[in-house]
């Protein structure tokens, strides 16, 4: 009898596979980004362990969360796939965060997500800063903005679609609204950087 809880566990959650197709395994570096409190450790913890805190807990430096399996089509070989392994990278969200160490955090990334805070309009604009440096140390990659805490009632948003989009645009990035406390696009939001990273 097979036991139907292990189609649970989350080593066989978000994977396809057709054995006949090759497979070919990669590893991306992704960097999340943006200002304190924004929900950049949440945002990671839900995807990787698709759990959730209420509790603050700040970054100090550079935590590396690993999230392996994401199966993905080969961008020019259709009888191919690709099995990518993420090893994601959180920051600290403060401005004055040692230079030196923000180069090291964002060298040899693949690609970046952007994290404001929809009850900050604040944590938007400060995005500016953290993309020109990520640009500056690693050139043009894929870079997604998110803004995180979509679950919130209307009345705490302090920025528009709108705002965002032309955020987005100055930087040739997509877009997006998640909340780490839902998981609301959450796993959307990493494949489809991933995909990105993919056909770069």
């Amino acid at each position: 009898m097979v036991d139907e809880g292990v189609y649970n566990d989350p080593v066989y959650l978000d994977r396809f596979v057709a054995p006949h197709r090759e497979v070919e395994h990669r590893t991306y570096k992704v960097c999340l980004y943006g200002e304190g409190a924004v929900g950049k450790t949440s945002l990671i913890r839900r995807y990787v362990d698709r759990t959730f805190s209420e509790k603050y807990i700040m970054t100090f430096g550079t935590n590396v969360s690993t999230k392996r399996k994401l199966t993905l089509q080969h961008p020019t070989e259709e009888d191919k796939a690709i099995e990518a392994t993420l090893n994601i990278w959180d920051i600290m969200g403060q401005m004055g965060f040692s230079e030196l160490l923000k180069k090291k955090h964002f060298e040899g990334a693949a690609g970046a997500i952007g994290v404001a805070d929809i009850t900050r309009k604040e944590t938007l604009d400060d995005l500016t800063y953290w993309t020109d440096s990520l640009y500056e140390t690693v050139g043009k990659i894929p870079v997604i903005i998110l803004a995180n805490k979509c679950d919130v009632g209307k009345q705490q948003i302090k920025f528009t679609e709108r705002e965002i989009a032309d955020f987005a645009k100055k930087y040739k990035a997509t877009y997006g609204f998640t909340s780490a406390k839902t998981g609301v696009n959450v796993g959307p939001a990493f494949r489809l950087l991933t995909e990105a990273i993919v056909r770069a």
